[in-house]
């Protein structure tokens, strides 16, 4: 790792752009950008590469009642990799709504069936129809739990002081590079540099999508190779 925290990474990233760093007697005076601009654009940098990457994902575990046709969707989760319901260890479906079965009516009227029109133990989670929320098809008829691996991003603003929520040094080098590209288009003389940060952005942007087809390499389940005689 280049970093042990957000500090560190600020450092990093004040050396790398040849910026002061601040001290106790000056603070902040003759700094090119200061510490609220730098942790806003790691901010940005870190939210940024969870959802090209999709580097960072968590286990969630959300109670529900029977009746509730949905649950609230926590904002940071991106995508739902597996889902389960606890108490019988049953895995969900997650579906769309244009995938579920439909009845057709005069004129060409389509109405979903199951999504509206049944209750049981759960089959499918939709995320598509309802804001901010997942649909359970068919509607509960019990109460249980829902677990959830997702792919995430950060919930919250990296502050001062923070664990950084990247590791890796290839993942770090990537969250700088995106700084840069964020900071070098500061409207300022001093820190304006429109060819660097281009320079930095294409940087990310090559990076990121080579890390995210190695992680998506790193969690693919190796196959098997049948050999036939000759």
């Amino acid at each position: 790792m280049l970093a042990d925290d957000a500090d560190g990474l600020v450092a990093v990233f004040r050396t790398e752009v040849d910026d002061a760093t601040p001290d106790a007697s000056s603070g902040q005076y003759g700094t090119l950008w200061k510490d609220d601009e730098i942790y806003r654009y790691l901010t940005e940098a870190c939210d940024r590469l969870a959802r090209d990457t999709e580097g960072l994902y968590e286990v969630s575990s959300i109670g529900f009642h029977a009746g509730d046709v949905t649950v609230l969707w926590p904002l940071h989760l991106l995508k739902i990799r597996y889902a389960r319901l606890v108490s019988c260890n049953q895995p969900l479906d997650v579906a769309n709504t244009n995938s579920q079965r439909v009845a057709f009516r005069d004129y060409g009227y389509v109405v979903p069936l199951a999504m509206f029109n049944s209750t049981g133990r759960p089959q499918e989670l939709v995320r598509d129809y309802d804001a901010n929320a997942i649909r359970f098809v068919p509607t509960p008829n019990a109460d249980d739990t829902l677990e959830l691996q997702s792919y995430v991003t950060i919930s919250e603003a990296i502050k001062e002081g923070d664990p950084l929520p990247f590791s890796d040094a290839v993942d770090q080098r990537l969250l700088l590079e995106f700084m840069k590209s964020k900071a070098y288009r500061k409207q300022d003389a001093e820190t304006q540099d429109l060819q660097r940060a281009k320079d930095a952005e294409a940087l990310y942007k090559d990076g990121a999508l080579e890390r995210k087809l190695e992680l998506q390499r790193n969690r693919r389940a190796a196959g098997t190779v049948r050999m036939e005689g000759w």
